[in-house]
């Protein structure tokens, strides 16, 4: 689940639902974005970035803003780095 761009959405427009007004579309299709059930195209990536004045990576599953912060305060996935740098220097 994309928590920080829900809260994003909720600190710009106070209402999912308002959000999905601005775009033109129905609120389930923003919550299944939210929720990991839909992903958007290109333009639509592009589009809802602009509206929300963030980076369209925020989108990608596999980007995460926090990681570089978690590797430096030692959080879970600092340690699976570790691990796989462990694994790395014995094989």
């Amino acid at each position: 689940m994309n928590l920080l761009v829900r809260r994003i959405i909720m600190l710009r427009y106070g209402a999912i639902w308002r959000f999905a007004m601005e775009l033109g579309i129905h609120p389930s299709v923003v919550s299944g974005v939210l929720a990991g059930r839909r992903r958007l195209s290109l333009e639509q990536r592009a589009r809802w970035s602009e509206l929300l004045g963030i980076d369209d990576r925020l989108f990608e599953p596999e980007w995460n803003p926090l990681r570089p912060l978690e590797k430096l305060l030692g959080g879970p996935m600092a340690q699976e780095d570790v691990e796989s740098d462990k694994c790395k220097i014995s094989e």
